[in-house]
């Protein structure tokens, strides 16, 4: 035992380790369950948290705790499952209890994934606190008899287990009253964490209102929506600024923050602790999508520090109808993208490509509202058809003719040493390619159009040059598209990086669970994986190659407007004159970011602090001088950064884009007119 003869209690929301921290937050679930247990139980078990599979390894081997209890994601389940099967070979007597949202939804599956993983002693489904507690009693009431509380054949909330091959899960029930729940934060239980590189996540709110068939969140039972006091919510912000060391983020797992009017005053929290001790630098939460008007109010609270979004997962109606969805209008995602352009902030829509009757047309729809709204991001997903969803049920599958395939998750592989034995381990994803509205080459080319969206409209690398188009009322996204067509203008790296990002999306697609299983089994397969030869997200790896060809995706953009303005005979010899000092502007001010010690003076003729093009035409002079550089708060956030990201690694750099706010980054420039 642990602690004076205390029964052990271990438990995990493990992460792959092997390519770097895959999942970069604090174990927030875990902890929250946690908490409640010792609140509800006292001092009767010696609970301990682990992150890590190493160091739960290598406590277990020492202590061998009688309960082990880990938690169940789309992102770490074959590591905690093959964790768990390991270390019954080392303590057969041990009790298993798994919790999380990767857990059928129909008594039937349910069945069918409890006798698959016959290891499970006790699965916690919903708000895992309160099954979790019960179970805990009954075992310390029954000396840890396993058998004799399963024989009762009671029916338990929030749990289900198997019994002389027959199924028995209880009720969903919910914490109304989440403001008396303990904190972990507050507690102490995560201070260690401070100390490494993980980013605080914290939840202020527990619910939602909606119903998304592709969402776990979307049953019904979590529609209600319960709330922290204000109170409790600042003491929290407070000791997380207080004792953040290691990342400049923090991220609230609410589902729809931003639209109820006590996130306001959240906010207003948030913005206090960025002044007072410069923390967050970035913020990260789920937006609402509705009461439009308090999102907008939170986002000049926080001036600048939100990544912003309102998803929309699609802007077909038939679309939205399928998958139970309603949308932000055309109009408020417009006035969004203007409230952060001023603060200079992200903001964002999410697409998934290939739901219920999407089509290549529907889909390239979706993106141009988007783009053409003036959203900096938008975070373009495949159908990922997550255990627990509506959407992922055979009948779903069946009646749209969903055509999926598995693939390793990225960076979600490792080789492990578990009790004195190797495995190799990696998790998957179910994604779909193809349905009864959508062509797999049409699947393919909708690709194609993502990572080209991903690299010119997101993280706002080439903002500057569309002032161009404004002027002239040229779509951004027709301007992409035409990219897309016009081969003829690609260098040969603009070639070779879109080639290889074809061909990534093409392989190592697998039919079965089976065979992706054996397919990772294979030599050097999982190592393959860890070194990024195999296994990474395409689209962050490619926006990672074409910044590092920042001159050339610059050049192609270039060619593609000069070509418009040609067609629609708006080209003039001013213009290009303003466009290829433009371009030369962009390239020193946002390339390389990583490069912080230099200083570049260059001369212009035309003033590029203007976000008007024709006040940039009328500008000109005969020289204006500028000087680019970062500040020494640039070069400890970028620091920093590519500490947090392994921004060393191609991998890590495209994590790095992908996750921040660019616009932070860049070069700052002063102007002298001489």
């Amino acid at each position: 035992m642990f602690l004076n003869n205390k029964v052990d209690c271990f438990m995990g929301d493990l992460t792959h380790t092997k390519q770097g921290i895959q999942a970069k937050c604090f174990p927030l679930g875990i902890g929250l369950v946690a908490e409640y247990a010792k609140q509800e139980l006292g001092d009767m078990l010696n609970i301990e948290l682990y992150k890590y599979p190493e160091e739960l390894e290598k406590s277990c081997k020492k202590h061998q705790p009688k309960i082990l209890s880990l938690s169940n994601y789309a992102w770490n389940q074959e590591l905690a499952f093959t964790f768990i099967k390991a270390y019954k070979l080392l303590n057969k007597d041990a009790i298993i209890i798994v919790g999380g949202p990767n857990f059928p939804y129909s008594s039937d599956e349910r069945k069918e994934f409890l006798l698959q993983n016959d290891f499970i002693d006790f699965y916690i489904f919903g708000e895992g606190e309160i099954g979790f507690v019960e179970i805990l009693k009954e075992l310390i009431s029954n000396d840890y008899d396993i058998e004799k509380i399963k024989s009762q054949k009671k029916e338990r909330d929030n749990c289900s287990y198997i019994y002389q091959n027959k199924i028995y899960s209880g009720s969903y029930v919910r914490i109304k009253n989440i403001k008396k729940m303990p904190s972990p934060y507050l507690n102490g239980s995560f201070d260690k964490y401070f100390d490494e590189d993980l980013i605080p996540l914290y939840e202020t709110t527990r619910g939602c209102p909606f119903s998304c068939t592709f969402c776990s969140d979307g049953v019904k039972y979590k529609s209600n929506i319960y709330r922290h006091s204000q109170e409790e919510i600042n003491k929290n912000l407070e000791y997380i600024a207080i004792n953040k060391k290691q990342t400049d983020s923090l991220i609230l797992s609410d589902l729809n923050f931003g639209m109820y009017e006590n996130d306001i005053k959240t906010c207003e929290k948030i913005a206090q602790t960025k002044d007072k001790y410069n923390f967050p630098i970035f913020f990260s939460a789920s937006a609402g999508k509705s009461k439009f008007e308090n999102i907008l109010k939170s986002v000049k609270l926080l001036d600048g520090s939100w990544f912003v979004g309102a998803s929309v997962q699609s802007t077909d109606e038939d679309v939205l109808k399928n998958i139970k969805r309603k949308n932000l209008s055309h109009d408020k995602m417009i006035a969004l993208a203007n409230s952060t352009k001023e603060k200079g902030s992200v903001s964002y829509t999410e697409i998934i490509l290939a739901l219920p009757q999407d089509s290549k047309e529907k889909h390239f729809k979706s993106l141009q509202m988007g783009v053409d709204a003036g959203l900096n991001s938008i975070k373009m997903y495949q159908l990922m058809l997550l255990v627990g969803t509506e959407m992922s049920s055979k009948q779903s599958m069946d009646y749209y003719e969903m055509v999926a395939k598995y693939r390793v998750m990225p960076g979600a592989a490792g080789v492990y040493d578990f009790f004195d034995k190797e495995y190799k381990i990696a998790e998957f994803e179910k994604i779909v390619v193809a349905n009864n509205t959508l062509s797999y080459q049409d699947y393919i080319d909708c690709r194609l159009m993502n990572l080209i969206v991903e690299i010119f409209i997101n993280n706002a690398m080439f903002s500057e040059f569309y002032l161009v188009l404004e002027l002239f009322n040229i779509s951004k996204f027709d301007t992409l598209r035409y990219i897309k067509n016009h081969n003829e203008l690609y260098t040969l790296q603009v070639n070779k990086i879109f080639d290889s990002f074809i061909k990534d999306t093409e392989k190592d697609l697998y039919d079965t669970y089976e065979e992706i299983v054996d397919f990772v089994q294979a030599d050097d397969i999982i190592n393959h994986h860890i070194t990024g030869e195999l296994g990474n997200n395409e689209i962050t790896d490619h926006k990672a190659l074409s910044y590092l060809e920042y001159k050339d995706f610059m050049e192609l953009l270039y060619n593609a407007v000069i070509c418009i303005l040609k067609e629609k005979e708006l080209h003039t010899e001013v213009i290009d004159n303003v466009l290829m000092e433009l371009k030369r502007f962009i390239i020193i001010k946002n390339s390389d970011f990583k490069n912080t010690q230099s200083v570049f003076n260059e001369s212009f003729h035309y003033d590029f602090s203007n976000r008007n093009f024709q006040e940039i035409i009328n500008s000109k002079n005969s020289s204006f001088e500028y000087r680019f550089y970062h500040t020494d708060e640039q070069k400890s956030i970028i620091s920093s950064l590519y500490k947090t990201y392994y921004g060393d690694t191609l991998a890590g750099l495209g994590r790095l884009i992908q996750r921040n706010n660019l616009n932070v980054l860049y070069r700052k420039f002063q102007i002298n007119k001489t």
